[in-house]
C-alpha cells in the first residue's frame, strides 16, 4: 500500500511539472495594468498618497495616476488596451476585471485605444460629466470647464452624459460634446484628426513596445524563428519591422514555427493589430488631403 501511494505523488509530481512546462513553452502570463513613462515626473496613489512613479511598474483596482505639467505617460491594460494621459491629466482605475476596464478621469486629456488582443471587453471612461463605453475603438476624452468633447478616429463610442440613460453611437471621424447635461455631435475638426493620427503613431510604438515584451518571454522561440528564417541578432529588428509593415508574410513566418502555442497567436494579434492601425494612417492622410 505504502509503494501505491508514492507511485500516486510521483504521478502527481510529474503531471505537475508537466502542466507547468506546457505553460512555460506555449502560455503567456498576463499582467493587468502596468505604467509607462514617457516624459517627465508621473505620480501614483496607491491608497497611501501621492508617491513619485516609477516606469513599467503595476498598478491594482483604485490606484489614481496623476501626470504633472511636464510629463506623459500611458496605462497598459492587460497587454491589451492603452490609455495615454497629455499633461495636467488625473484618472483612477475604477475596476479591473477581464471582462471589464473602467477608468474615472477627473481631468486633463486621454487617448485611448481598445485593441482586443487579449478578449473582448467594456472599456469605459468615466468623467464628472460624461460617459463613453466602447468594446474596441480609438478615441479621445478631453475633459474641460466648458464641457467634454470625445473624438473618435475608430469604431462606435456610446457617448452620453452622467445621470442620463440615452446615449448616442459617435462613429469614426465623429466628435460627441457634453455640457451641462446636453449632449451634441458633429464631425472631427480638421486639427482634432491631425491630433489623432499623432495618437495613432503613438499606439503603434506602444504596440511594438508590447510585442516585444512578448518576445522577450520566450527567447527559445525566438531562437527557432532566427534559424528558420536564417537571422542574426542585428537584423532580427529589420525582419519584424517588416512583418509588421506587411512587407513579411506572417502566415509564413508562423507556418515555420513547429509548435503552435497561446504566446504565438497573442504575438499574432499584436502584429495584426500593428498592420491595421498602418493601414489606418493612409486613410487619415487621405482624409486630411480632402479638408485642405
Amino acid at each position: 500500500m505504502k509503494g501505491v501511494y508514492i507511485s500516486l505523488i510521483i504521478v502527481a509530481v510529474l503531471a505537475a511539472a508537466g502542466i507547468g512546462a506546457y505553460f512555460y513553452f506555449t502560455g503567456s502570463p498576463e499582467t493587468v495594468a502596468y505604467l509607462n513613462i514617457e516624459s517627465g515626473n508621473v505620480q501614483v496613489n496607491a491608497g497611501s498618497g501621492w508617491q513619485a512613479a516609477t516606469d513599467q511598474m503595476e498598478l491594482g483596482k483604485n490606484y489614481g495616476i496623476k501626470t504633472l505639467s511636464d510629463s506623459q505617460a500611458s496605462i497598459v491594460f492587460y497587454e491589451s488596451d492603452v490609455m495615454e494621459l497629455s499633461p495636467n491629466t488625473e484618472v483612477e482605475l475604477a475596476q479591473l476585471v477581464a471582462s471589464q476596464v473602467k477608468v474615472n478621469q477627473k481631468s486633463g486629456e486621454t487617448w485611448n485605444r481598445v485593441n482586443k488582443l487579449t478578449g473582448t471587453r467594456e472599456y469605459t471612461v468615466e468623467t464628472p460629466n460624461s460617459v463613453a463605453t466602447v468594446r474596441g475603438t480609438g478615441f479621445g476624452v478631453n475633459v474641460s470647464q466648458g464641457g467634454d468633447q470625445i473624438d473618435v478616429d475608430d469604431g462606435t463610442v456610446q457617448c452620453g452624459a452622467i445621470g442620463k440613460t440615452d446615449f448616442r453611437s459617435i462613429t469614426e471621424f465623429r466628435s460627441c460634446f457634453v455640457k451641462n447635461g446636453a449632449v451634441s455631435e458633429g464631425n472631427i475638426s480638421r486639427g482634432m484628426l491631425m491630433f489623432a493620427r499623432g495618437r495613432i503613431e503613438k499606439a503603434i510604438s506602444i504596440l511594438e513596445q508590447l510585442q516585444m515584451r512578448e518576445l522577450a518571454k520566450k527567447k527559445f522561440l525566438i531562437g527557432i524563428i532566427k534559424k528558420r528564417n536564417n537571422l542574426t541578432d542585428e537584423n532580427i529588428s529589420q525582419f519584424i519591422d517588416d512583418v509588421n509593415t506587411g512587407k513579411v508574410d506572417l502566415n509564413e513566418v508562423e507556418r515555420k514555427i513547429p509548435v503552435k502555442t497561446m504566446w504565438l497567436a497573442k504575438i499574432r494579434k499584436i502584429t495584426e493589430k500593428i498592420v491595421e492601425l498602418n493601414k489606418k494612417l493612409e486613410i487619415i492622410d487621405a482624409r486630411l488631403a480632402q479638408m485642405k
